[in-house]
């Protein structure tokens, strides 16, 4: 796949396909794909991640699509079987239900999932919105993050665990039946 500098980036099957899927649903009628490395160097000790753009050649749709793809790592299928599988549900059914239930003011500040493999064969993918181009970045792990970025990271956190308890309160057997999807909870 090609590179948004025109290089050639070698990208696994279970990307490529995770992006056409995408595309396809997204009504794209002929996408270019353009890859880069989602990440630094070791930003992602159990994944590597993928940035990628889903343009459209058919000129009646003007729009691109950010996405970034998050495949798991070889040699740590086990653990990353129980990781990726509750990461898929949270994104695919906890959120959603979230949102739709609670009539939020303002929607839960979580990645759109776009296309979920966490189920069968290796490696399992996840392809999220990327909100890089809203200036999100990871935070340099030798540092921390700071005062600021803590409080928001645990607002955020507090809104996702409020609108999971209005989920239980609201619609427990909903709530039931994400919580027995997921292993050794």
């Amino acid at each position: 796949m090609a590179a948004a500098d025109g290089s050639m980036v070698d990208v696994p099957d279970v990307v490529d396909n995770a992006l056409r899927h995408i595309a396809s649903k997204q009504g794209f009628k002929k996408p270019q794909f353009n890859v880069t490395s989602g990440s630094r160097n070791r930003d992602g000790f159990m994944s590597t991640l993928y940035r990628c753009v889903i343009r459209d050649e058919d000129s009646a749709r003007p729009a691109e699509l950010k996405i970034m793809v998050k495949i798991s790592r070889e040699g740590m299928e086990t653990m990353m079987s129980n990781l990726f599988g509750v990461e898929g549900l949270v994104y695919e059914t906890l959120i959603p239900a979230q949102e739709k239930l609670a009539g939020l003011r303002e929607p839960l500040p979580w990645p759109k999932c776009y296309f979920s493999a966490v189920k069968g064969s290796h490696p399992y993918c996840l392809a999220l919105e990327d909100f890089g181009p809203e200036g999100f970045v990871n935070a340099d792990r030798s540092k921390g993050l700071d005062a600021a970025h803590m409080r928001l990271a645990l607002e955020q956190l507090g809104k996702f665990h409020g609108a999971s308890m209005a989920l239980v309160r609201l619609r427990p057997e909903l709530f039931k039946t994400i919580e027995d999807q997921v292993p050794n909870l």
